[in-house]
């Protein structure tokens, strides 16, 4: 039996983090794709009403959290065999498969239009890409859940009825300015994060407060240790799920990301107390217990007027312009956090992936375990 449990853990640990995940699919005709048709030569990276050409074949070092990259999309066997980048619509028994997609926020097919706007950063002679042109666009994610500076991700276009795919294009690289170093005298100032980083808090330096100022949006502090290593990030992206379940109030959404160890005083800044803090919990709205403050004063000197709450992990909060009335009022706050409803009026998730392994391996111990009870009590 245990032999049996530990086969079961490692392939439902490769069907669980192996498995590619489906984007787009297109809406034109369908047609007849045969292996190595579809390749991908070239692709631009747009941010803004700029693009820079990427050679597929050399990587890409200069991308950034949040870049949106555009594949144009070449078909070999066009023009008798010279290949052409193809001006007609994706079929509709294609798909776009991406491995590692936690690193995409979205990807789809798309055709350039310039009189639309779309795709006119890209659209010049010396890039040589011609209107109408169908692309594939990847639009990465912010990297909140990162773990490290690497990122690492491929994908390709599968063909439904011919079961081929095209070239697969890989996209590795490292993410600029990700690490950094903290010394005892930088908590004396206010540190920004405008996206995903990793401080490391020297270790000859004392435990001290550091203010952090997450891109204007909020503000934090909190007493980071020597020697320790902290990720922090900010993401300010809608919520439409939740806004859509209040249609009354006009929303303002916060995602702050910092893996501190102890509890953090936070600032959502507000010239007039005129808003209403909640918490996302499990997809629902729990309020938080916030004071407007006005002036408080850090560590570091700066002062803010706003929403001053104190918790013992960041989270993602709703600002509301008008006071909610939520179905579920049986969430009991702690006095020193705002995300920390009590464990018995949490709502279970449904299980994915990563809980279906876990439970897996739980399965495994408890089957080793009795196996060995088994052999000894022989």
């Amino acid at each position: 039996s245990a032999v049996l449990a530990a086969a079961m853990v490692l392939s439902m640990g490769v069907m669980a983090f192996a498995a590619d995940v489906n984007f787009g699919s297109g809406t034109g005709n369908e047609v007849t794709t045969k292996d190595g048709q579809l390749t991908f030569k070239k692709a631009f990276v747009v941010r803004g009403d700029t693009a820079e050409k990427v050679d597929v074949n050399k990587g890409y070092d200069k991308l950034e959290s949040g870049d949106v990259i555009y594949f144009p999309v070449h078909d070999s066997a066009a023009n008798s065999g010279t290949g052409a980048d193809i001006t007609d619509k994706a079929a509709k028994n294609w798909q776009i498969k991406i491995n590692n997609a936690e690193y995409v926020d979205d990807a789809d097919f798309v055709n350039l239009d310039t009189s639309k706007g779309d795709g006119k950063a890209i659209y010049t002679k010396d890039n040589n890409v011609a209107n109408d042109t169908l692309v594939v666009k990847v639009s990465l994610t912010d990297f909140s859940d990162f773990t490290d500076e690497n990122v690492n991700f491929y994908f390709y276009i599968y063909d439904t009825t011919t079961k081929v795919r095209s070239d697969r294009v890989t996209v590795k690289f490292k993410m600029n300015n990700y690490k950094d170093t903290l010394k005892e005298e930088d908590l004396d100032w206010v540190i920004t994060v405008a996206g995903p980083k990793a401080y490391k808090y020297d270790s000859k330096a004392k435990a001290k407060n550091a203010t952090f100022d997450f891109n204007g949006v909020a503000f934090a502090e909190v007493k980071l240790f020597p020697g320790e290593t902290y990720k922090v990030n900010v993401n300010t992206k809608y919520d439409k799920d939740i806004a859509r379940l209040y249609p009354e109030a006009d929303f303002e959404f916060v995602e702050l990301t910092g893996d501190f160890d102890k509890v953090a005083d936070v600032v959502i800044p507000a010239s007039k107390d005129n808003k209403f803090i909640y918490e996302v919990v499990d997809g629902d709205l729990v309020a938080v217990d916030a004071e407007y403050v006005k002036g408080h004063k850090f560590d570091s000197g700066e002062k803010v007027n706003g929403y001053l709450f104190t918790t013992n992990e960041l989270g993602k909060y709703a600002i509301s312009d008008v006071e909610l009335d939520l179905e579920d009022e049986d969430f009991d706050l702690d006095d020193d956090t705002t995300s920390a409803p009590v464990e018995d009026n949490k709502k279970n998730p449904p299980m994915g992936a990563n809980d279906f392994v876990g439970a897996a391996v739980a399965l495994a111990v408890v089957s080793v375990a009795a196996a060995g009870a088994l052999a000894l009590k022989k």
